[in-house]
């Protein structure tokens, strides 16, 4: 076959078959549409129905939000509560812990002020046990001061009448009060004349007065005589008394005389009298507190240049202690005897 005819015969197909075509190509287009557009109203079908889902859905998910929302808020509510509650606790602690530390504080004052207390009250009593220990102390010095012993040392020579005279009244009075004053009363009398001692020895007085009438008649018996003194003798004899027993008390020596060692004539012996005072002070200075001497020159009223010599030494013998006396006043021997039994704090 010719090419033309080839030609011819495919133009005539293609025109027989061409409306066909057409027809399809039509038909198919509109199947496509209606297909598309079908769908697409399934696609909006789907979308409907899943937005009605999803509204729904997010109408489930926003009523569990709004309820899971009121549950967190109960729930923060309630946490806020328990913070308020544990903050009160804690507040409520802390007060406690304050008020149980300002207890403790004023607890451990009370016991620092009870210690001070206790420090002062055992002060106090240490205080009042030294006093108590004063006190007896005192007690005793004034029961033992209640004891005296004295000794008149008296000149009988007889310039010595008026003395004589002087010291009996006196010791009548003394044995008269003393024995009621004190817990224990001892007297001796020494007279010395010319080398010769005339003793009445040391011995206790009693309220009854049973010594009283034997001491009268031994001073009765001291007539003044002429002759010299032995001062030194008598002195001596006087502290050798003293000094034969223990005395809790007061030892008192009373020396009565106008003159000392050496006499009127040749005159005062100054190295004789200077030793017997040293005696004297020696034995005074034992015990100062409880030995005394009473010094009592009875040297005429009217100043005689015989005398003057003597006075020094009967000053100093008054003077060998603190609580030693001199005087001349023979007048006031008594009280001055009767201080020195009682001696002041």
């Amino acid at each position: 076959m010719s090419r033309k005819k080839r030609h011819e015969v495919g133009a005539s197909f293609f025109g027989s078959i061409m409306p066909d075509l057409l027809f399809l190509t039509l038909g198919l287009g509109f199947i496509f549409s209606m297909i598309l557009m079908i769908n697409q109203g399934v696609k909006r079908q789907a979308t409907v129905k899943q937005k009605v889902k999803l509204e729904s859905l997010l109408s489930e998910l926003e009523s569990k939000a709004k309820k899971d929302a009121d549950k967190l808020r109960e729930h923060l509510a309630e946490l806020n509560a328990e913070r308020d509650r544990d903050a009160s606790e804690r507040e409520e602690r802390a007060d406690a812990a304050n008020k149980f530390v300002k207890h403790t504080e004023n607890i451990v004052q009370e016991i620092g002020e009870f210690q001070d207390r206790v420090r002062q009250t055992e002060n106090a009593l240490d205080k009042a046990r030294t006093q108590a220990r004063q006190l007896e102390g005192k007690l005793a010095k004034l029961r033992d001061a209640r004891r005296v012993r004295l000794i008149f040392v008296v000149d009988t020579t007889a310039s010595m009448a008026d003395g004589i005279n002087e010291i009996r009244s006196t010791l009548k009075a003394m044995s008269e009060t003393m024995p009621a004053a004190l817990t224990s009363f001892e007297v001796g009398v020494i007279a010395y004349r010319d080398g010769k001692l005339d003793v009445f020895s040391l011995r206790e007085f009693g309220r009854d007065g049973a010594e009283l009438k034997n001491l009268g008649e031994f001073l009765d018996g001291l007539e003044p005589v002429n002759g010299l003194t032995c001062i030194d003798l008598a002195l001596k004899e006087a502290i050798k008394t003293l000094e034969r027993s223990q005395n809790s008390g007061s030892d008192i020596i009373v020396l009565t005389a106008d003159v000392g060692p050496g006499d009127i004539r040749p005159g005062y012996d100054a190295t004789a009298g200077n030793a017997l005072v040293g005696v004297v002070r020696r034995w005074a200075n034992v015990d100062p507190e409880s030995r005394r001497f009473l010094a009592f020159l009875t040297a005429p009223v009217i100043p005689d240049p015989i005398y003057k010599p003597h006075r020094p030494f009967f000053e100093r013998l008054g003077s060998v202690t603190d609580k030693s006396r001199f005087s001349t006043r023979l007048a006031s021997m008594f009280p001055i005897v009767f201080d020195a039994s009682f001696p002041k704090e």
